[in-house]
């Protein structure tokens, strides 16, 4: 069977969002594109049309891979319901991602289901796509709906040294991500045309928190490629795309702190100039780990901010997060410090309202806060609780009967049933202190310029007045004074306006509904 073009969609979330390029799907694209296969990546914006376009675009794929989130299943749905009802099984449907990854079961029952691929997807999409290209593949056409093989696979993690550097140009509209303003705070202190990719060069966290999936999904094992290869790949994507920023999203950046060493050494030899950004743990900030002559070394070749998850100013909760022995206010406090010794922006984030937790609890949070606000380059995210399915608190809270779980790939179209999941402001049931967390939750993030910061703006009025909006939530958050909250009621119409209409993000809405023309 000659090989046919492969397409490869990211549903639209179920809140209007797409921030960062679908760097899984350029990854495993990278890999089909290595293989001989033809391979074009689709971003879905929600609309009916998006749907009957792309099932008029599928009919000669040899297949369609849907990656989705949670936030994202929803879309997802309704995608593989129009393809399906198009094309019946003659065009199979292979799901990938982390909400396929965390419901095998369901996706083993589903009818919308021919194959799904969970954990790493680079081997097992290729596996698919050469299955499906042979004679098995075609007697598969023949007839449909009888899979070859297995339906569900899992591969052995890949060994990043061997994936191909990633083709963020199969993205149509990747120079629209490429100058898409980003919501970090280092923005302020650097005043320049930002240009700027996601990269990663590592999978896999080795801590247990009690919030996270690592644990369930089999992701607590840390792989990682060679600090050369990365190295070289950074300047390559540097040098290609003409990038000023890298934004590196590895689950855990700096767990074997000898190969950042090493990467930024070798990034320092090959004289490639970029700034960049990563996360951190509170607990690596110590002698011997990421100490002075680390932070030297990394700050000389373009480090700008660190992001913590800090979570919570009060122990007993970050007992019950089980973030490890060394969490706590005086390892934020301490890792702020250092930040500010080298003139590093910082990103805090915190979570209110965990299963347990007091209004004492959430006070100490907002204590801490304040205290990490001295610095002048410290902004935060701060949310209440959303359980992350299949972790070990959001397993805890559905053994409980708190709240339910959709039972099947499709009863998963239910938005309030995401919202549960995903909503980072939903009142739920096991919230005792709903009105104080939600309302510390929003004027925290609006003081930080969370939703909107000055540099995404392109109108001076709405530009002003965001500013006004977050002048008054600090003196708010100073005064712990969080009654009457008339001002958060006339916020969220205009931080929506604005997002639609007059921020920088619309020309990234514009470059998705552009896609076709590529």
């Amino acid at each position: 069977m000659q090989n046919k073009e492969i397409l490869l969609l990211r549903p639209q979330n179920l809140y209007g969002l797409q921030n960062y390029p679908p760097l899984g799907l350029i990854l495993i694209g990278s890999v089909l594109t290595q293989a001989g296969y033809g391979v074009k990546i689709l971003i879905g914006n929600g609309r009916p049309e998006f749907a009957r376009q792309v099932a008029e675009q599928a009919g000669e794929a040899l297949f369609v891979g849907i990656t989705a989130t949670t936030a994202e299943i929803q879309d997802a749905i309704a995608l593989a319901r129009a393809l399906r009802q198009r094309h019946g099984h003659r065009v199979p449907l292979v799901w990938g991602g982390w909400h396929a990854t965390l419901f095998p079961e369901q996706m083993e029952k589903s009818p919308l289901v021919d194959f799904a691929v969970l954990g790493d997807g680079e081997e097992g999409i290729l596996q698919i796509a050469q299955t499906l290209s042979s004679s098995r593949g075609e007697a598969y056409q023949e007839n449909p709906g009888e899979a070859p093989g297995r339906k569900i696979l899992r591969t052995p993690f890949v060994d990043l040294n061997t994936l191909p550097l990633a083709r963020y140009d199969l993205l149509p509209e990747i120079e629209t991500f490429i100058t898409q303003p980003l919501t970090d705070k280092f923005q302020e202190y650097y005043p320049r045309a930002l240009r700027w990719l996601p990269y990663q060069s590592s999978r896999g966290c080795p801590y247990s928190c009690a919030f996270c999936i690592n644990p369930t999904t089999n992701n607590r094992k840390y792989r990682a490629q060679n600090p050369v290869k990365t190295a070289q790949e950074l300047a390559e994507i540097v040098t290609r795309h003409r990038l000023t920023h890298v934004k590196i999203i590895d689950d855990n950046f700096f767990v074997q702190i000898g190969r950042v060493r090493e990467i930024f050494g070798e990034v320092e030899r090959l004289g490639v100039k970029f700034t960049w950004d990563a996360e951190s743990r509170l607990d690596y900030i110590r002698p011997g780990f990421m100490d002075d002559a680390m932070f030297n070394l990394l700050k000389r070749n373009g480090l700008v901010q660190l992001t913590f998850g800090i979570e919570s100013g009060s122990p007993d909760t970050l007992k019950r997060m089980r973030k490890g022995y060394r969490a706590g206010p005086e390892y934020a406090l301490l890792a702020m410090e250092m930040c500010a010794k080298y003139d590093l922006a910082v990103r805090g984030s915190f979570v209110l309202d965990i299963p347990g937790d007091s209004p004492g609890d959430i006070m100490e949070t907002v204590k801490l806060i304040r205290r990490l606000r001295r610095y002048p380059k410290f902004a935060c995210g701060v949310h209440t609780f959303r359980p992350y399915p299949r972790s070990p608190l959001c397993d805890s809270l559905l053994k409980e009967g708190k709240f339910y779980q959709p039972a099947s790939l499709e009863a998963w179209s239910d938005a309030a049933a995401i919202r549960q999941f995903t909503d980072t402001a939903a009142e739920r049931v096991w919230q005792a202190n709903y009105t104080l967390s939600s309302r510390v939750s929003f004027y925290e993030s609006l003081e930080s310029g969370f939703w909107l910061k000055p540099h995404q703006l392109t109108h001076p009025l709405a530009s002003w007045l965001n500013r006004g909006f977050m002048l008054l939530a600090k003196w708010r958050n100073r005064q712990q004074f969080y009654a009457l909250p008339w001002d958060k009621a006339l916020y969220l119409p205009f931080k929506d306006f604005c997002i639609r209409h007059l921020a920088h993000k619309d020309r990234l809405a514009k470059g998705v509904a552009n896609q076709w023309a590529s």
